[in-house]
């Protein structure tokens, strides 16, 4: 019953961290400014799920520590976002080696951990995953996930790793890899940097230095509008010694609005793939470029996780939260939003970034 065990150890069940130590977050401000009506229902879903928890049966199996024992541990991976799924399995390289560790996560993400050497197996149904686990690690106890859990896995301990701390303003990274370490009871140490090991790049662009560019933003407040202007300033400033840059454009369908504002001289220089890939294609895609510019996000966090270097453009969000020290990804900010970033700002940063 986890919002009344940090009740108990004097932690706020919504920013409080379940663990000795600190994190660099402004979550407690963050709940501060948000209407009293709006912290009240957070506060009732969090009382909800340790209900849900008691009349499922499950409140005994609701540990603060994996089994000593544990030998196989399933990451229960519920969330759907990309970016947020990046640096939050980050915590994998902590976990001991000699527990074999399987992950259950969207469909559309698993291709991008299906291979990688941490997870024994990699799934998209919990249906699908062995029966024998001696733990589970919910990413986020909600009511479906503990259904999930109860359905499949009745009679395995678990422990949530975001308990009830959804917010936005934390170093995710860092927490997560804090909590892991703290249900494993290992010592501290500095986050692992998120990493994606995909395979081979497939051939780019042999002739141009070939650039990959999120358009488009899931989140209104992260939507940027000047693209046509960056673009058309990188074409101007590229150095004539080099080989032509030339933007290999991403995103989802959602991004052809920003897609309709770029001018027929700068369109001569992309190639379009809005709306053409899933997710671990635009991946691949991104791995055989040279140089990334995106807001904050999930193409944005794929670029960073394999060393691609480039900008991520934020705002509202501090980007010491989101991006490990010495990414390979320039931050420019945009004080108030994104309208704030001007063109000669991201081109000023993109060229730090590639090392000119």
């Amino acid at each position: 019953m986890y919002g009344i065990r940090m009740f108990r150890g004097g932690k706020h069940p919504i920013y409080g961290l379940p663990f000795s130590g600190s994190v660099h977050n402004r979550l407690r401000e963050e709940w501060r400014a948000k209407l009293f009506r709006r912290r009240w229902r957070m506060m009732r879903k969090a009382l909800q799920r340790d209900l849900g928890i008691f009349l499922s049966g499950q409140a005994r199996l609701c540990v603060e520590r994996a089994p000593t024992a544990a030998r196989k541990v399933l990451w229960l991976f519920n969330w759907t976002t990309l970016g947020d799924s990046v640096m939050d399995l980050a915590a994998r390289d902590s976990i001991p080696t000699h527990v074999r560790l399987d992950l259950c996560i969207a469909p559309a993400l698993a291709g991008l951990y299906a291979g990688e050497p941490r997870f024994g197996a990699v799934f998209s149904r919990i249906e699908d995953c062995d029966g024998d686990y001696d733990f589970v690690v919910i990413h986020e106890l909600s009511s479906h996930s503990l259904a999930e859990k109860r359905r499949r896995l009745p009679a395995v301990p678990f422990a949530p790793v975001l308990n009830y701390m959804i917010g936005e303003h934390f170093d995710r990274t860092a927490f997560v890899d804090a909590r892991i370490r703290h249900l494993f009871e290992l010592p501290t140490a500095p986050p692992p940097v998120p990493r994606l090991r995909l395979d081979a790049p497939p051939a780019g662009s042999q002739g141009s230095f070939q650039v990959a560019v999120a358009l488009g933003a899931r989140d209104p407040r992260r939507a940027f509008a000047s693209w046509d202007a960056v673009l058309r300033e990188l074409l101007s400033t590229w150095p004539a010694d080099r080989r032509p840059i030339r933007f290999l454009l991403l995103g989802t369908a959602g991004a052809g609005h920003d897609l309709a504002g770029l001018c027929a001289d700068v369109l001569r220089h992309c190639d379009a793939r809005i709306g053409q890939t899933s997710i671990v294609e635009a991946a691949a895609l991104i791995r055989g470029c040279a140089a990334f510019i995106g807001p904050d996000g999930g193409l944005m966090h794929v670029a960073a996780a394999m060393g691609i270097p480039g900008v991520g453009l934020f705002t509202q969000i501090d980007p010491t939260m989101r991006l490990a020290a010495g990414s390979s990804m320039a931050a420019v900010v945009g004080s108030a939003s994104m309208a704030d970033i001007t063109a000669a700002g991201v081109t000023s940063a993109f060229y730090r970034a590639i090392g000119d």
